[in-house]
């Protein structure tokens, strides 16, 4: 029995309701849009407006295609005749002289629908030709759904079997969709008219069960077009693979994510593709498993618990009084259809409430003022503070069978009434209570800007055990708070205190005799270069006589150091910089000239040597120093094929040599540049992309966008639409926590090997004090970490999320010159993360920008990964794909491969956008409007052209950032700015 695993969407009957209402409303002007609206309508047998029919009726008979679509309308509707004049003209004339696939499968329904005949043969014929040419997947599906009506001989049904055969080997896969090119539209025809065709050989297409799960996943994704042809097609699609004979797949689709733990029960929709019910179908729980992956259910059958059957139901007594969250595995299997698997998350559940709430004024120890509410009511006396006074507020928060819980969200609102202002504080937890003190002497200013009035109290309790949350108003203060002149900062312009000088009394020298001794002791050095000099045969063998520049670069560099021995002697300082600095001018120039000079003939001694042994040993010296500066290492030497010997000599390429020290005559500084580049451009896309990220509709998005004329610079927006946490506009996201977590812990431990334990640390350190939204993975990294874990048994083993692309900037910029880029590297994204499909595209994500840090292009450095021993096959078929695909529309890439925060879609649709943009700004910006988990992709985005245009990374988005400086401050430690 086949087994399809449905995990991408889901489809019930509800959703097949909306889709139809969508399409009996569509605007009539359009007519081919009206037409495949009918078309889908029927097909699922919904009914079809009589509006439709007198648009079929008002159509000019002047086009093929209007024809066709006006007979198909027509047909659709049912009762609905109409009179095309002309219309049998211009069908025969396009059945005998068209040869184009589309315009003649149009013709030939078209005379089918007006009962015009015509030569069934030479039709037949004109589709034989066409099939031997080139075709797209659509046209293909339009020749075979026209032949699937018309007498095919024996040759000529053998033709078009193997055109079904050929196209059907088109399809193309993504993550866990498969479709054809040309989109939602094309996918449809071609699935109607390859099960046509199969249906006349009674043969089964050769689709697998991945590409039958596929395509349902791919239509299931269009059912939230807004675009009537698409929303058409996603139901004859779907329709399609219910109705066929063949292949027909069961789909499950969640009915509800959590329960309540008092009386835990779960429910799934199972049904066909379109969600009807499916006849004699068996659901059943294969097995639930706790967040620790521990079986605690298993087989355990499932009952429909409605008249249409397709919604089934089961309690789970056995996760009674349990608060967790659990993984349910679910099978449907019905004779005739393909048996499915799905799993999905369940979160058990508790009401929760407040109890002992205390809300006190204190003058330091001493309580002025108290209330004590009981949940949910409001206490109705105003308590009245200032700026000496603190207020407290003490409470219990009781979960299942009343004991004291500890939710992960736990917020005391201050609510100015006027303004409508809000100030937030996290309420602490310890001994077995909720204890918040705010003293408001620390907090006037920075906290409440000294803005005195009526605050409104509000508490808000949440955590994924809760249901529901608690948002409680407990009540009014109200605040006079004093604005302190003494704290007004001092004006720059005022006038300054005159600075007084006081000089003290002078030490005695010491003896001339105890002078001279340490005076004779610093000249030691000077005596032991003189005498190595002569010991090791120094001579003048090789001084360019013939360069000017050499005598005058010597004789200042000899008169600056008579002025140094002058200055002790005579001068005060300010005589000697006099002095000094028109010699330092030509002592700069003349060497500059000097140094050029001499690698000039240095390179044409190189070019012309005939003595290999002399040049052998010259390559020697810039491959060791080379290797001292971590430009190349020694891998790479053995991996090129240079051996260095003391008894044999071989030959070595010098422009090969001089590539790999100096990729795209880069130069140091070039390089630091593209480091700090690489490393800031990475903070910033994420700081700018914020407010807008985890936003999975992106039709939503892009009109808030339109409303706000943000749509061509919608960084940093102003007002965060971000659906899953709290933040203000410059925060930085999850991510953005994780990427400055790991940036101030290598700013403390600069090493070209990855420090685990002293990196972990810094980790730890760092999260205990983060205010921000946490992710799945840091959270199980600090559990892991409190429970005495170390690395790498801290990191998460089930989380395949994009967290390694976040991390890849800083990978290759601290560790990527580095002879242990890879081991380093991999180590990093095991911090958090040890899915093995997470590090695999991590440790590419970093390889790409690398390759950037040190010369590639951008285009360059990511089609050099299709051929990268160091990355996976599996990476080297993406990259591919990608590379295949990249002149597609990135919303219809999107659409395919995924917006989340998962591999692969996120690591392919970021390298897509990355080819298709030129500028910083530009691959920023193009990132936000794509949506959903844009801050994964922007940060790997902005660290990629950061190292490519180190000049393009907006200085003034920096001073948008909350924080910046502490930030700075990291960076400047890691890469000093050039």
């Amino acid at each position: 029995m086949c087994i399809l695993t449905v995990v991408s969407g889901t489809f019930t009957a509800s959703h097949r309701l909306q889709l139809v209402e969508f399409l009996q409303k569509i605007d009539t002007s359009n007519l081919e849009k009206v037409y495949a609206a009918a078309t889908s309508l029927h097909t699922v047998g919904a009914l079809v407006p009589k509006e439709f029919c007198s648009v079929a009726k008002s159509v000019e008979a002047n086009k093929i295609e209007n024809i066709f679509f006006a007979t198909q309308i027509a047909a659709a509707s049912g009762d609905c005749k109409i009179n095309l004049d002309g219309a049998e003209k211009v069908v025969k004339e396009a059945l005998s002289s068209e040869t184009e696939a589309i315009a003649l499968h149009h013709a030939v329904k078209g005379a089918q629908a007006l009962k015009i005949s015509f030569n069934n043969d030479d039709v037949v014929a004109k589709f034989e030709a066409i099939a031997e040419g080139d075709y797209s997947p659509r046209a293909a599906g339009y020749i075979l759904d026209a032949v699937s009506t018309l007498s095919l001989s024996a040759s000529a049904r053998e033709t078009f079997l193997d055109l079904a055969e050929a196209v059907a080997a088109q399809v193309e896969t993504g993550s866990n969709t498969a479709k054809f090119d040309g989109g939602i539209v094309s996918t449809a025809i071609v699935l109607q008219a390859i099960y046509k065709m199969a249906q006349l050989s009674n043969t089964p297409p050769e689709f697998s069960k991945d590409i039958v799960r596929g395509f349902v996943n791919y239509l299931i994704l269009g059912r939230d077009s807004r675009n009537a042809a698409d929303v058409a097609f996603v139901l004859i699609g779907l329709n399609t693979l219910a109705k066929n004979p063949h292949q027909r797949p069961i789909v499950i689709s969640k009915a509800l994510s959590r329960t309540s733990a008092e009386s835990p029960e779960y429910s799934v929709f199972a049904s066909d593709a379109v969600g009807n019910p499916v006849e004699g179908i068996k659901v059943n729980i294969r097995e639930i498993r706790s967040s620790s992956s521990k079986k605690v259910i298993s087989d355990l059958a499932m009952k429909s618990e409605q008249k249409d059957g397709t919604r089934f139901t089961v309690a789970v007594n056995d996760l009674r009084q349990s608060v967790d969250t659990f993984r349910v595995n679910v099978v449907a299997s019905a004779d005739g259809y393909i048996s499915t698997s799905y799993e999905q998350g369940l979160s058990l559940t508790t009401s929760a409430t407040v109890t002992n709430m205390k809300v006190s004024v204190l003058d330091g120890s001493s309580v002025l003022q108290s209330q004590t509410p009981q949940y949910p009511k409001t206490f109705s006396a105003t308590l009245k503070l200032d700026d000496s006074n603190k207020l407290s507020v003490e409470f219990s928060v009781n979960g299942l069978g009343k004991k004291n819980i500890s939710p992960a969200q736990v917020i005391l609102r201050l609510s100015h009434k006027q303004t409508q202002s809000d100030v937030e504080f996290p309420v602490a937890y310890e001994n077995d209570h909720h204890l918040l003190e705010v003293v408001f002497t620390d907090q006037a200013k920075n906290t409440f800007n000294f803005l005195s009035g009526d605050y409104e109290l509000e508490l808000i309790v949440g955590d994924t055990t809760i249901h529901p949350s608690i948002v409680w108003k407990i009540g009014t203060i109200s605040l006079q708070l004093t604005s302190d002149a003494s704290q007004t900062e001092p004006s720059r312009y005022e006038r300054k205190p005159e600075i007084q000088h006081m000089f003290r009394e002078p030490d005695r020298s010491p003896p001339v005799t105890l002078s001279l001794f340490f005076s004779g002791l610093a000249l030691l050095p000077l005596l032991f270069l003189v005498v190595s000099w002569i010991s090791v045969g120094a001579n003048l063998y090789n001084f360019p006589w013939a360069d000017l520049n050499s005598f005058l670069f010597h004789g200042i560099f000899g008169a600056i150091l008579l002025l140094y021995a002058t200055f002790w002697l005579q001068l005060n300082i300010f005589d000697c910089f006099f002095y000094l600095f028109p010699m330092a001018i030509g002592l700069v120039w003349t060497g500059r000239n000097l140094l050029r000079n001499l690698a000039t003939q240095f390179s044409s001694n190189i070019a012309t040597s005939v003595d290999a042994e002399q040049q052998l040993l010259v390559v020697i010296e810039l491959l060791e120093a080379a290797i001292l500066v971590k430009r190349i290492d020694r891998t790479w030497l053995s991996r090129n094929s240079f051996m260095i010997s003391d008894v044999e000599i071989f030959y070595i390429d010098v422009e090969m040599v001089a590539m790999k020290l100096y990729p795209a005559n880069m130069s140091s500084v070039q390089h630091e540049q593209k480091v700090r580049g690489c490393v800031l451009g990475a903070l910033l896309a994420d700081a700018a992309t914020t407010p807008l990220h985890w936003i999975y509709d992106v039709n939503a998005l892009k009109t808030t966008l339109n409303e706000a004329n943000a749509l061509d610079a919608p960084e940093f927006f102003p007002t965060p639409k971000v659906p899953f946490y709290k933040t203000t506009t410059g925060k930085l996201s999850p991510y953005g926590g994780e990427y400055v977590a790991l940036l101030g812990a290598l700013s403390k431990q600069p090493s070209d090997t990855f420090d685990a334990t002293a990196i972990e640390m810094e980790f730890a350190s760092f999260f205990a004090t983060w205010d921000g939204y946490k992710n799945h993975s840091i959270k199980t990294f600090e559990s892991n970490f409190k429970e005495g874990l170390r690395h790498p048994k801290t990191a998460c083993e089930k989380d395949n999320q994009a967290n390694g692309m976040v991390k890849a900037p800083l990978i290759s910029a601290v560790y990527g010159s580095s002879s242990s880029f890879e081991s380093s590297a991999k180590n990093a994204l095991i911090l958090t993360q040890s899915f093995p499909t997470a590090v695999e595209y991590g440790w590419a994500s970093s390889v790409i920008i690398n390759k950037v840090l040190v010369g590639a292009n951008i285009p360059d450095a990511i089609a050099s990964l299709v051929s990268d021993e160091t990355v996976s096959d599996t990476i080297h078929a993406d990259v591919k794909d990608v590379l295949d695909n990249q002149e597609k529309d990135i919303a219809s890439l999107g659409k395919a491969w995924g917006i989340s925060c998962s591999y692969p879609g996120a690591f392919k649709l970021a390298l897509a956008i990355a080819l298709q943009s030129n500028t910083y700004k530009e691959v920023v910006r193009k990132n936000i409007v794509v949506g959903g988990d844009n801050c994964s992709r922007g940060m790997f985005l902005g660290g990629l052209f950061g190292a490519a245009y180190p000049e393009q990374v907006p200085k003034e988005w920096c001073e948008k950032v909350i924080a910046f400086d502490q930030f700075e401050h990291h960076i400047n430690q890691l890469c000093p700015e050039a």
